[in-house]
């Protein structure tokens, strides 16, 4: 009788497993809402200075949903454990089955704090110097990546909430080129492009960085989905494309090129997706050869307005392109109306595809070097002169001139370098009078390559395990990517985001979306493996 009343006292105190499963599916009920804040609603936040606080209006809303995220959890489970429904349990278990990943972003968090106390400049290692990227945005960066790695799943809805975003902030910005405000975004008297910042973001630059997060998820998802929804999908790939063209950034041209150039042979596998991707190329061809066709002048009638004028010039290129475009339509009609299922070996079609791209990339950089003297398309031209050893201060809307210095002040600086967010007190100390010299009037609180960047706020040692973030994310997409959607999808962003930051720098503007696909690709990574652990045994 005494041994049963002490088995059931045990049972009382024990937490069984439908109160712990519960009290997961409230967790990541939770992590699903706050992801889609991120993802759905951040965007297209701003604060009521509009354009004049774009950055501070951003920053805000991250910190607020970021620490409500974490409160909202952490009272969750709390409370959970107080009601007795589950006990309290040591993180350890935990932190022993942490993924690289997550080990990597520890390790850039640790560099992060030593590098702040080590800091000759801890006036800013804290908030930053301008664009609050200092020490308390990276450890909420970390804990968003850690909560969205921990507690999030993929989910359909996200695909939804992130091709509505770019619908309507795509719309604002267009109706923007065309002298259309519609949420008053401009100050004053200023208008695009005397003012280069478009729809909810702002700076075309962070616009491309968007872009280079959102679409390459999207042309994915819109691939590899079973829903119906998917061909509305085309709607805000083809209206973020026709944007970014004709914001005309080159970094948002390199990122979307190179996130294309991975996933095409990593995304036509069978009929289905080879027919969705002949749709979804079919729709960027015809908006690239559109947006470049569009001829938007801009006359100011000397009292206050702006008349603008558009024309379309298609020449023999536009021409070509949407013929490209049409190919693709009928070749998708052909095996549309072919009922049939070919037999295709997925691994020789990757093979095919990845060599054709291959041979592309090479007669396409053969053709750039012998024609660098052509000066009618700047990018190709500055890649050719740099492929023939100049390397000209002005190349990249001056981004040459920082390269150039900021990477030996970085290798010769310290071990963990100068501090968050120390790089615009530190480089016009160094080389003020060299931008004088130059004639550039310019502030640079940024290296415009964000690697370079990190090199010289947190040192070789923070750049080492910002990569081993990075080369953890790489490893799983091209492990699992051909065979998780989800990983192809996350990967694809996630690349795009890469890409394009050689040539632009991570802000509080666009960098939650770049954690958030991170966590969840973390996740994805360590799912995989546990799914191909169970199956080996």
């Amino acid at each position: 009788m005494a041994k049963q009343n002490k088995q059931t006292k045990q049972n009382k105190k024990a937490p069984s497993k439908k109160n712990t499963d519960v009290l997961a599916g409230r967790i990541q009920n939770i992590a699903w809402f706050y992801i889609m804040l991120f993802l759905a609603l951040f965007p297209l936040l701003y604060d009521m200075n509009k354009y004049l606080a774009i950055t501070k209006g951003k920053y805000n809303y991250f910190v607020f949903f970021t620490l409500s995220f974490a409160f909202v959890l952490a009272f969750l489970y709390f409370a959970t454990m107080l009601t007795g429904s589950i006990r309290f349990t040591s993180p350890l278990p935990l932190a022993k089955k942490a993924s690289f990943m997550q080990i990597a972003m520890a390790a850039y968090v640790l560099v992060a704090i030593i590098s702040a106390l080590l800091s000759d400049y801890p006036e800013y290692v804290w908030i930053g110097s301008g664009r609050f990227d200092g020490l308390f945005t990276i450890l909420l960066y970390a804990l968003l990546f850690y909560m969205v790695s921990f507690f999030g799943k993929p989910s359909e809805w996200f695909v939804v909430g992130i091709g509505g975003a770019l619908t309507i902030f795509s719309l604002i910005g267009l109706l923007q080129l065309w002298n259309v405000d519609i949420l008053t975004l401009y100050p004053a008297g200023q208008t695009y492009p005397e003012l280069p910042f478009v729809s909810t973001i702002g700076n075309i630059d962070m616009v491309a960085t968007y872009l280079c997060t959102a679409l390459p998820i999207l042309c994915v998802a819109a691939v590899t989905s079973e829903q119906w929804w998917r061909y509305l999908l085309l709607i805000p790939i083809a209206l973020g494309m026709y944007l970014e063209v004709l914001i005309d950034v080159d970094a948002g041209k390199v990122g979307l090129l190179t996130s294309a150039l991975v996933l095409i042979p990593m995304l036509f596998r069978n009929k289905k997706q080879i027919m969705d991707g002949l749709l979804v190329l079919a729709t960027i061809v015809f908006t690239v050869a559109l947006g470049y066709a569009t001829d938007i002048t801009r006359t100011n009638l000397g009292d206050g307005s702006l008349n603008i004028e558009t024309a379309f010039s298609f020449t023999g290129l536009h021409k070509l392109l949407i013929g490209a475009a049409v190919l693709f339509l009928l070749i998708y009609a052909a095996l549309r109306l072919y009922k049939g299922e070919f037999k295709v070996n997925p691994r020789l079609l990757t093979a095919v595809l990845a060599g054709l791209i291959l041979i592309a990339l090479v007669f396409g950089l053969v053709y750039v070097y012998n024609h660098s003297e052509d000066t009618s398309n700047r990018l190709m031209y500055e890649v050719g002169q740099i492929m023939h050893g100049n390397f000209d201060d002005s190349f990249g809307s001056s981004r040459m001139f920082v390269w150039k210095r900021a990477l030996p002040m970085a290798l010769e600086g310290p071990l963990f370098g100068t501090g968050p967010d120390t790089f615009l007190p530190v480089f016009t100390t160094a080389f003020g009078e060299d931008l004088k010299a130059a004639g550039i009037n310019v502030v640079f609180d940024f290296a415009h390559n964000d690697f370079i960047q990190i090199m010289c706020n947190l040192g070789p040692i923070g750049l080492i395990a910002y990569l081993a973030i990075l080369i953890g994310a790489a490893i799983g997409f091209f492990r699992y990517g051909c065979k998780d959607r989800w990983t192809l999808m996350l990967g694809a962003s996630i690349i795009g985001y890469c890409a394009q930051s050689f040539f632009s720098f991570t802000i509080i503007i666009t960098a939650p979306l770049f954690y958030v696909m991170l966590g969840l690709l973390d996740g994805c990574h360590r799912r995989n493996r546990e799914l191909r652990k169970q199956e080996a045994e």
